[in-house]
């Protein structure tokens, strides 16, 4: 098998900038082809698919035939935890499956249309950044403030030096950079597709592959067209013409689940989203609406209180809380991040879910003093 390599397209002279979506998408047999087009963020840097103009709810935003997509055998999903039964994050079978169709076709770029051939060179070419998986101990002992996370990225690491291994015993061919490469695109770029029949595959999408997550989306994806052979996005709301198109990649996954899964921190905080709270030697998981039984028991007893169920929570016990979520809000403020060139992208990540963090301590606080101001 060939190495990876950039690919030269010999069939297609394909335009570069803005202009490239659309004869992709055509290349590909998708339609509309002039639907979209992609865009980076200029505060945030992030690239996103645009609108090229407004859609109604329900409209067809894009649909692309699953003949052109890359995708492993329908098969009943299932899933293998990592991290141990307590963990929401999982490698799942499909991953190495797809991973290994992706190292077939790049093997084989005779094999792919000039349309495919021109999205995978739209790819990214480098994880190793802002994957967690990838980071060295020293990245993930900055992230203290977040024993979730990093235990589930430690816990991640063994799983990935056993996916890898498997694979290099069938591609043994490959680098271990290509090894990697494979399923870092398989893992945070395929979606989910369902059957008629109930089945579940992972596909990767050429160009809905390069839709972001929102955590309020106002697109969906499902299968559709003559026989349910495409894979089609549909507006889940009025989109007015030059709007960012989003989908949800999962329900209520919180800051660093997407963080560790798919290499970005949210610019916002949901529902799902939890700090830990770190009192002497002890941890709680606080979220914007909720605390942990065990954190108001022990508050009680470091006041020597004693707390009643049908007394519920004093304005003594609420009141020393509220001070520690903002004392610990403070501390993330002048968390230190470290200063290192060969990790900046990483660092960034890392401060900005430290900021979530902080957030979701903030507003526990805040909304903690207004339930006390309500007794």
């Amino acid at each position: 098998m060939a190495p990876f390599s950039p690919w030269v397209i010999s069939a297609f002279a394909f335009p570069s900038g803005d202009a490239i979506l659309p004869e992709i998408i055509k290349a590909l047999g998708g339609s509309p082809a002039d639907s979209l087009r992609l865009e980076t963020d200029e505060t945030t840097g992030i690239r996103g698919a645009y609108l090229n103009r407004a859609v109604r709810k329900r409209d067809v935003i894009l649909q692309m035939p699953l003949a052109s997509c890359l995708r492993e055998p329908p098969v009943p999903f299932e899933t293998e935890a990592i991290g141990g039964e307590e963990s929401s994050v999982s490698i799942e079978p499909w991953v190495p499956r797809l991973a290994a169709r992706l190292l077939e076709a790049r093997g084989d770029p005779a094999s792919l249309s000039p349309g495919q051939r021109a999205w995978l060179d739209l790819l990214p070419g480098d994880f190793r950044e802002c994957l967690p998986v990838h980071w060295e101990e020293d990245i993930l002992e900055e992230a203290e403030f977040c024993e979730a996370f990093r235990s589930a990225a430690r816990a991640a690491k063994g799983s990935r030096e056993r996916l890898v291994a498997g694979l290099s015993s069938s591609w043994g061919a490959r680098s271990r950079d290509e090894l990697e490469l494979a399923v870092d695109l398989a893992q945070t770029r395929a979606c989910r597709v369902e059957s008629s029949g109930g089945s579940a595959w992972r596909v990767l999408v050429p160009v809905v592959d390069m839709i972001n997550h929102g955590v309020e989306p106002n697109a969906e994806i499902g299968v559709g067209g003559d026989g349910g052979d495409c894979v089609v996005v549909r507006a889940l709301r009025d989109v007015e013409r030059d709007g960012e198109i989003f989908i949800g990649y999962g329900e209520d996954l919180s800051a660093w689940n997407c963080l560790l899964c798919y290499g970005f921190v949210p610019e916002y905080v949901t529902e799902g989203d939890a700090a830990e709270l770190v009192v002497e030697n002890a941890r709680f998981q606080v979220s914007l609406s909720e605390l942990p039984v065990e954190l108001i028991r022990w508050q009680s007893e470091k006041l020597n209180a004693v707390v009643f169920p049908e007394m519920g929570l004093t304005p003594e016990i609420g009141g020393a809380i509220v001070e520690r979520l903002k004392g610990a809000a403070k501390e993330l403020e002048k968390y230190p991040v470290a200063n290192s060139k060969d990790s900046e992208m990483a660092l960034a990540l890392l401060a900005r879910l430290k900021e979530c963090h902080r957030t979701v301590l903030l507003s526990s606080a805040e909304g903690l003093q207004e339930y006390l101001e309500g007794l």
